[in-house]
């Protein structure tokens, strides 16, 4: 997946460059493990806030992403994995 994930951040950053001046915006929700899954305790030692996430908290971020209070957000890769990812 971490090929996928370079690459769809590479195309959101490049959309959101060419159609930002008519506002319309692109960002990337990249979700870590959801409990929708089902949960093992090897996955939950690796997450640091030491859970999985909840769907209203992936989709609470979609909802302000949509709303105007994120309106000036765009080409941005936003984590939603408990601290599961490490990336500078």
């Amino acid at each position: 997946s971490g090929v996928f994930r370079a690459g769809l951040a590479a195309f959101a950053k490049l959309y959101a460059d060419k159609y930002a001046a008519q506002n319309i915006r692109m960002n990337n929700v990249l979700p870590g493990f959801i409990d929708s899954l089902p949960e093992t305790e090897d996955r939950k030692a690796r997450i640091p806030l030491g859970r999985y996430g909840h769907a209203g908290e992936v989709s609470s971020l979609i909802s302000w992403l949509a709303s105007e209070g994120g309106g000036y957000m765009t080409g941005q890769n936003l984590r939603v994995d408990g601290g599961l990812t490490r990336a500078v």
